[in-house]
């Protein structure tokens, strides 16, 4: 490609990215300050008052006049400009200044901005702010493409990192400071399926000394009562009943409650422990919330996993029409809210001439049970589940007490 050429195409990519720079809605073109970026109907009479002013109003001001930015005089009536969203009149230099300062501003976000006025400027004002300053231009393109990474839901903030823009070299245009880019990364679920694996892992094998606790106090109680029989004997019968039954009862229950509180916060600490990540910006490790990260809102593949072992576990397909139905009390007789078949929740057969809580069919899944306490079951669902169910059991226990 010729020189000429390639500067001429090089010259029109700029115009672009400095374009983007502006905002052209219906909001810029009437001028409004007000309301959203979309049509309003007084936007058409508003425009057309922009337009005439624009074509007929708004000119150059007449010699001796200052500059309201920088109060100083331009030379010539070229140095003047016009913008045309709300009609100010700046010199060039404090325009193409103000916008370099926008660029360059971290916490700036959006289009660029009137120096007299907030209302954003409009793509043609964008194009004369920054043109004929490439450096600019190129701070501006980065800065829209890591607003734009940043906004993704996979980003997390690093919040120790303030990584100096070297890779062109440029500084700031009102000092002599370089630009700062704030640091990050992303999560994505590839990365948080193997932690959470091996945090399910950890949180299961502390949950699983539930039973083990249970167990230990059945024997503790046990021992205890042939230690009572043996070494404490009495004539009184009340007394005997107080040791031997109502005291070690409340005694084991207030144990088992807090076996449920302690099992409980360590499985939780241990699915929830705080992950440590390295910024790829500054090579520092800061830390990320595990709760949010691995929360099944944020994570669709942990979600969606959860989801399946829910239905798994907690659901059984109809025998007509295949749709999971969970059931929650009752006897066992069940009817499809989607197909209407009738079957029974014990044998998962349709039509059958089955009793209410007497399968005919052997009750391959189990006979349901006349007033049947729906107590949760702690060793059912997911882990996180689990988990809550425990405290809830706990929390309970406590109330009753």
């Amino acid at each position: 490609m010729p020189p000429q050429a390639k500067k001429k195409r090089h010259a029109h990519g700029d115009r672009i990215i400095a374009a983007s720079a502006g905002l052209d809605n219906w909001k810029t073109w009437s001028g409004r300050s007000h309301g959203s970026d979309g049509f309003e109907l007084l936007d058409l009479v508003r425009g057309a008052k922009r337009s005439f002013n624009k074509r007929f109003v708004w000119q150059a001001p007449p010699p001796g006049t200052a500059c309201p930015v920088c109060y100083v005089e331009p030379e010539s009536p070229d140095e003047w400009h016009v913008t045309s969203s709300c009609g100010h009149s700046v010199c060039l230099d404090c325009l193409r200044a103000y916008a370099a300062n926008q660029v360059a501003d971290t916490s700036h976000v959006g289009p660029l901005k009137c120096p007299v006025c907030p209302l954003p400027l409009r793509e043609s004002d964008a194009v004369r702010a920054l043109e004929n300053n490439s450096d600019v231009i190129r701070q501006w393109d980065r800065k829209i493409r890591d607003q734009l990474l940043r906004a993704l839901p996979n980003y997390r903030h690093c919040p120790n990192c303030q990584k100096t823009d070297d890779s062109t070299g440029t500084e700031d245009v009102a000092g002599d400071a370089p630009s700062k880019v704030m640091g990050g990364g992303f999560v994505t679920p590839e990365c948080l399926t193997p932690i959470n694996s091996n945090r399910e892992q950890h949180a299961e094998d502390l949950l699983q000394l539930l039973s083990v606790c249970e167990k230990m106090l059945i024997g503790a109680y046990f021992l205890y009562v042939v230690a009572y029989a043996s070494l404490l004997r009495t004539s009184s019968v009340f007394v005997a009943v107080l040791n031997v039954y109502v005291i070690p009862a409340w005694l084991l229950h207030r144990l088992k409650l807090i076996c449920y509180f302690v099992i409980a916060g360590a499985a939780r600490r241990a699915l929830f422990k705080p992950i440590a990540v390295e910024c790829p910006c500054c090579n520092e490790a800061f830390i990320l919330n595990a709760e949010a990260e691995l929360s099944p809102n944020r994570n669709s593949s942990i979600g969606d996993k959860a989801t399946a072992e829910w239905i798994g576990n907690n659901t059984r397909p109809c025998p007509s029409c295949s749709v999971p139905i969970s059931k929650s009390a009752g006897c066992n007789h069940m009817r499809c809210s989607h197909c209407r078949a009738s079957f029974c929740w014990a044998c998962m057969r349709l039509r059958t001439r089955c009793a209410a809580y007497a399968c005919r069919n052997g009750a391959p899944y189990g006979d349901s049970e006349r007033n049947s306490s729906q107590e949760e079951d702690l060793h059912a669902g997911g882990i996180v589940e689990r988990i809550e169910r425990l405290e809830r059991r706990a929390t309970r226990g406590e109330r009753r007490d």
